[in-house]
């Protein structure tokens, strides 16, 4: 069941979140239906998501009916944008973060 723009907006005042941009309401994930809001709550949580399977774990964009087919390259920019680190090191090549000198250790 996916709620609409104004019940999301209301459930998310019951709980005290901030709405900064409706932006942040729109899906992500069709399948699971995760809006961008929660992708950057789990980006930006005390331990935070910092690569795409800590986004998935947390709030489950990929692991819907396409497999990430749809949300994967959304997530992405998402994770770009907010932790400042270009789109291209996130792709899924086998190195995480660290080896490709992005944290260090």
């Amino acid at each position: 069941m996916s709620l609409t723009l104004n019940e999301k907006i209301a459930l998310l005042k019951q709980v005290g979140e901030e709405i900064v941009d409706l932006h942040e309401l729109e899906d992500i994930c069709r399948c699971e239906t995760i809006p961008e809001k929660e992708i950057i709550n789990a980006i930006h949580a005390s331990v935070g998501a910092v690569t795409l399977d800590g986004v998935k774990f947390r709030c489950r964009p990929g692991m819907g009916r396409c497999q990430g087919g749809f949300c994967r390259p959304r997530v992405i920019e998402i994770l770009s944008r907010e932790l400042n680190i270009p789109y291209e090191a996130f792709l899924k090549i086998g190195l995480d973060l660290k080896q490709l000198g992005f944290f260090e250790e």
